[in-house]
């Protein structure tokens, strides 16, 4: 079974309201973090759902009142998730990512000379990436039927955002950032506050230790510890 770790999430609530939050909780013996995590849990079928019944009443609620209707709006990200493609998207935003990090570097270091192939190996990671994007957006625009589609140059930029955001929830918890064993370019950048040439300039420099998987590069979890402690000091 997976490990638990807290999370933190902002509530928005009046004074009121989490006054009336916390009473209702100490009436019945438990915590607010408690019983929203039994929620949670039960929403999402977790491995540590209370049983089917708790399951059903859970997204019950959730169809009753949250959030969306079936004739609302749907963004790329709702879509993506929805139907299972957004690990699919991941991989290919970050092979992207990789790729262009990669040329830009080259371009801000002509000393520097790529391998034979290596910048057409790299443009075609991006033009097969953005290829696959556009034939997945289409596939999105077609399923929306006549509600409102969001555009790709609207839907590429909040796709990459709540990917951010969501790796960041599933990576920073306990007080502890560096829970993987390795971390994308676009990851490192996020987690350390720089910009991302910045990260593949020291990996051209090898001032960092890092990995390469194909054209992705990945960087161990423990290297961005030590970057980290040596930025804080």
């Amino acid at each position: 079974m997976s490990d638990t770790y807290k999370r933190q999430f902002i509530l928005d609530l009046t004074d009121d309201d989490t006054r009336a939050f916390y009473d209702k909780c100490q009436a019945l013996g438990t915590t607010p973090a408690e019983l929203l995590t039994d929620f949670v849990n039960n929403y999402v079928d977790g491995q540590y759902s209370r049983g089917s019944d708790e399951r059903r009443l859970a997204n019950e609620y959730v169809d009753r009142c949250i959030y969306r209707f079936d004739d609302d709006p749907q963004t790329f990200v709702q879509w993506a998730v929805e139907y299972g493609y957004i690990e699919t998207l991941r991989d290919i935003i970050e092979t992207m990512d990789d790729a262009r990090g990669d040329i830009d570097y080259y371009t801000s270091h002509p000393d520097e000379t790529p391998a034979d192939g290596e910048i057409e190996a790299l443009q075609a990671d991006i033009d097969g990436g953005q290829a696959e994007l556009t034939e997945l957006h289409n596939e999105y625009a077609a399923d929306q039927r006549n509600r409102p589609v969001q555009s790709f140059k609207e839907a590429i930029p909040a796709l990459q955002a709540y990917l951010l955001e969501r790796d960041t929830a599933v990576s920073d918890h306990d007080g502890e950032l560096f829970t993987r064993h390795f971390y994308t370019v676009p990851q490192a950048a996020a987690l350390l506050q720089v910009h991302e040439n910045t990260v593949y300039r020291w990996t051209r420099s090898r001032s960092i230790t890092f990995y390469k998987i194909g054209q992705q590069i990945r960087i161990p979890a423990d290297e961005l510890k030590r970057m980290k402690e040596e930025r804080l000091n």
